[in-house]
């Protein structure tokens, strides 16, 4: 059993030094058919397309909120990661993502956190859509699978 005794002072966190710095060199890589253009403040957006279907696009959300310890906390492998647990509350507020993508037929939302999938509503087309996801949809992680258009 773990006490506080194992705990360690948190390391300078490097998230904000790499999104500018990293994110920065991404973007002038990476063409601007598929990217990103507004995210939640305090989630973590990724997205990418299986190999084996050309006509999906996965968007992985994870809710970070209140998990950032400052540099020099004690922290150690017990403390509770309060938006996976349980009794975690889901977005309390509609979330919006802008992404540039084109021709997109409809949105699904999945996470593991509930026995359902939820069709999600999205406005615009010709490469620039905002997805709506409703308050309550998810607490901790959720996967939005977009399916083009063929």
């Amino acid at each position: 059993m773990h006490g506080e005794s194992d705990s360690v002072a948190a390391p300078p966190y490097m998230f904000d030094k790499l999104r500018i710095n990293y994110g920065r060199m991404i973007r002038n890589i990476l063409k601007n058919d598929v990217l990103v253009k507004k995210a939640p403040d305090g989630y973590m957006v990724t997205m990418y397309s299986p190999r084996r279907k050309n006509n999906i696009i996965n968007i992985h959300l994870v809710n970070i909120n209140g998990m950032l310890v400052q540099e020099g906390c004690m922290v150690n492998h017990e403390m509770p990661v309060p938006n996976f647990g349980k009794d975690a509350a889901g977005n309390t507020e509609p979330l919006e993502l802008s992404v540039n993508i084109a021709a997109v037929d409809h949105i699904r939302l999945i996470t593991p956190e509930k026995q359902m999938i939820r069709q999600i509503n999205f406005t615009g087309q010709n490469n620039s859509i905002t997805i709506l996801i409703p308050p309550a949809s998810f607490s901790g992680y959720a996967l939005l699978e977009v399916t083009l258009k063929n």
